[in-house]
């Protein structure tokens, strides 16, 4: 595993790290883009672990970890841990492990599990298991298990960002992108639009990147991904994330740390 270390800045979900769900430049420059390029090897995408720091307009209050990962029955696990720190850290919010399983790093990106866990909330907490072949999806909450209906291509929250990195990386000029989202029991239709390439400021200084609005139609809440490759790896990750409810910022995620994974 190879670590970069870079520096400062923030992250994403709402600065109580919303219940709702990634020192100097040293010695090492690291270069990003927006000319995408394929994935090496088989898949569409490559292991990474990104870090993050997460704040918004007024406080920094938490860090972020996504990672995407082998396990060692050859599946992959996508997991995003959301930590509150300092005065949140007391607040008993925004402690979340989200958690996806795939069976491999190529489109569509379909998990055959979910896993919501918040610490500080039980009864939040959920766990869906997909059965594509007879599609549907079971949750199961507690002691409570339901069965839905699946509708074809839907993702869960989680891996669906999976699907728009690499929708990205092999269609850079893309306008929209609409996916079926499982969120707890319900599906919900999501629209990705890009809004083409702009310099954001990170951890590690300012870089071009692909601007992408997440929204649904009818809800007052909205996020924006900005995305870059790292070309020396050629890895695909978000750098920096902002979660708005009402045109007001929640939370904000920015890139402070990154690594592959061999």
């Amino acid at each position: 595993m190879k670590f970069l270390t870079i520096h400062l800045f923030a992250t994403e979900t709402s600065i109580a790290l919303s219940r709702t769900c990634l020192t100097s430049l040293l010695c090492v420059t690291l270069i990003f883009n927006t000319h995408f390029t394929s994935a090496i090897a088989d898949t569409d995408l490559n292991p990474f672990i990104a870090e993050y720091k997460a704040e918004n307009n007024y406080i920094t209050g938490g860090k972020a970890t996504l990672s995407l990962k082998q396990n060692n029955t050859g599946s992959y696990d996508f997991v995003l841990q959301t930590k509150p720190t300092g005065i949140l850290k007391w607040s008993g919010k925004g402690n979340i492990r989200e958690h996806a399983i795939l069976h491999s790093l190529n489109a569509p990106f379909e998990s055959s599990s979910y896993r919501y866990t918040d610490k500080d909330d039980e009864d939040r907490n959920y766990y869906i298991e997909f059965n594509r072949v007879n599609q549907s999806f079971q949750v199961t909450r507690r002691t409570q298990i339901l069965t839905h209906p699946l509708l074809a291509g839907s993702l869960d929250r989680l891996s669906v960002t999976l699907s728009i990195l690499s929708h990205l990386k092999n269609n850079p000029e893309f306008t929209s992108l609409d996916k079926n989202i499982i969120n707890d029991t319900k599906t919900q239709k999501i629209v990705f639009t890009n809004h083409g390439t702009e310099k954001v400021s990170t951890g590690i200084g300012k870089i071009n990147a692909a601007r992408i609005h997440k929204g649904r139609d009818g809800s007052n809440r909205k996020t924006i991904i900005w995305i870059a490759q790292l070309e020396d790896t050629d890895t695909i990750i978000p750098v920096k994330i902002e979660q708005f409810k009402r045109e007001k910022l929640t939370l904000r995620l920015i890139l402070t740390r990154f690594s592959t994974v061999e």
